[in-house]
């Protein structure tokens, strides 16, 4: 008797997660598009002030997780969502999209935990940002090349 093959397709689970109040609606599409070629986009937040006007309001395919007002509000709401979409739901890859080098750390713990992190960002990103994702793609060139991260060093608590 031959042992029974069972084939197993696992598409990668990504989740989109976009600092609102530091990139522009206008780059919506372009972000999408990226989280599309990682596997199938379970999530798509955009996390901002709600209070302010913004396009980010109307674009198509994103939830909207107001953050309040505050310093950092709309930075800690991102990172504790995104720990979240890690520990619990099973997200297997993460877009981070942010111009703000206080990401580095969400990137960096990601990562640690075996997660594929693409930062996205305009020029202005700070490098420490960059270094700490994947791979970091400027969110501003439809041509610019993604960089790829070689240097994550992990260490495990005892």
């Amino acid at each position: 008797m031959k042992p029974e093959v069972i084939e197993i397709n696992t598409i990668a689970r990504v989740a989109a997660l976009i600092d609102g109040d530091n990139v522009s609606p206008a780059y919506a599409d372009r972000i999408m598009v990226r989280a599309n070629t990682l596997g199938r986009v379970d999530i798509a937040r955009v996390y901002m002030n709600a209070n302010r006007n913004s396009d980010w309001l109307s674009a198509p395919g994103f939830r909207l997780v107001h953050s309040g007002t505050g310093k950092n509000a709309t930075d800690v709401l991102l990172c504790i969502g995104t720990m979240e979409l890690a520990l619990v739901v099973g997200i297997d890859k993460f877009i981070l999209a942010a111009s703000d080098g206080d990401y580095k750390h969400l990137a960096t713990r990601l990562r640690e935990r075996g997660h594929h992190v693409l930062g996205m960002g305009e020029s202005k990103t700070p490098e420490p940002f960059r270094a700490a994702c994947s791979a970091f793609r400027d969110i501003e060139s439809r041509s610019s090349r993604v960089r790829i991260a070689t240097n994550l060093t992990v260490r495990f608590a005892t």
